[in-house]
């Protein structure tokens, strides 16, 4: 014995410890900012109650994502959903990129249950999803002395920046490469840009589109030659949903027209059909993701030849049925 009382030590945390961790912010962070130029960072979200396919990919194309990266950004797009309010059909991480397949609902809608009395304390425990206690205890004194001081339409103001977040389409993007980019730097100690500029969006309609899109996202790691079965893969939303996960499940059943049914829908037949969501989607997807027959790739250029598609193995589609 030494005499020293002994003090415990922090655990250290792991990455994906430390990629779900809360952001923190200084009060400067948080309230150093000028009105107008809040108001103007604010960019519009998409129409409402639509479907979007979302792509983006690293500067240069560079392969940089292994396991953990893979897992990093999956659990962040799922916190950033949760937090904006958008409802994810599917996905798919892959080395240097991730597409995204996912609905905008109503703007106005969602930000309803934040109206009322106690709307703003709403809002506050919603925030808790993203941002850490302090910086809500700190807004929530600026808030305060904001209107003590006469100040009342500067603090709808700036509730107005945050409601203006939810169900808009290019903040989610944008918040969402932003902030596994900082997480990315850190674990791999190097500074610089992650990802190329943009991203591009494209609207899917509801019903056979959105479910051909969905397919063709669940289908790229096949196409890769990374598994031969899209529910080996972990880092995608037919993956994830066959691990369990609930939320992608519930996302899979709305690209099949279950989501009325609820969570039971991915695995308990409907009436109608006779068949679960799981069924109805698998299905799906062996038949959008298979390669095409001989036939089909003898009819384009390279004299008369045409490259066969990586897919599904065709074996394995007719097994499948």
């Amino acid at each position: 014995m030494t005499g020293v009382d002994s003090v415990a030590q922090p655990r250290v945390l792991s990455p994906l410890e430390r990629v779900e961790l809360p952001p923190g912010a200084s009060l400067d962070q948080v309230f150093a900012r000028n009105w107008r130029e809040v108001r103007q960072r604010i960019v519009v979200g998409p129409e409402a109650g639509a479907s979007y396919h979302i792509m983006s990919r690293t500067a240069g194309g560079k392969r940089l994502f292994g396991a953990v990266e893979k897992e990093a950004l999956r659990r962040l797009m799922w916190t950033m959903a949760r937090f904006s309010g958008l409802e994810i059909h599917t996905y798919a991480v892959m080395e240097g990129q991730f597409f995204i397949l996912a609905r905008v609902p109503s703007h106005d809608g969602f930000v309803a249950r934040f109206a009322g009395a106690d709307g703003e304390e709403r809002l506050l425990g919603h925030m808790r999803l993203l941002y850490p206690q302090a910086y809500i205890a700190a807004l929530r004194v600026e808030l305060a002395d904001l209107r003590k001081r006469g100040m009342t339409d500067q603090a709808e103001a700036l509730i107005a920046c945050y409601l203006q977040r939810f169900c808009n389409l290019p903040v989610f993007v944008k918040e969402l490469k932003e902030r596994f980019s900082r997480w990315y730097n850190h674990h791999h100690g190097r500074r610089g840009m992650l990802w190329i500029e943009r991203f591009s969006s494209v609207v899917v309609e509801d019903g056979e589109a959105l479910r051909a899109v969905a397919v063709n996202i669940d289908s790229i790691p096949v196409r890769a030659g990374i598994v031969d079965d899209p529910k080996d893969y972990r880092w995608s939303g037919y993956g994830e949903a066959m691990g369990g996960g609930t939320a992608a499940r519930l996302g899979l059943c709305g690209v099949v027209g279950h989501a009325d049914r609820g969570e039971n829908a991915w695995d308990t037949p409907a009436t109608a059909t006779g068949m679960s969501a799981a069924e109805v989607y698998r299905r799906a997807l062996f038949e959008g993701g298979r390669q095409p027959t001989d036939a089909a790739t003898t009819r384009g250029g390279n004299g008369g030849r045409a490259k066969k598609r990586a897919g599904l193995p065709s074996k394995k589609t007719a097994a499948e049925k």
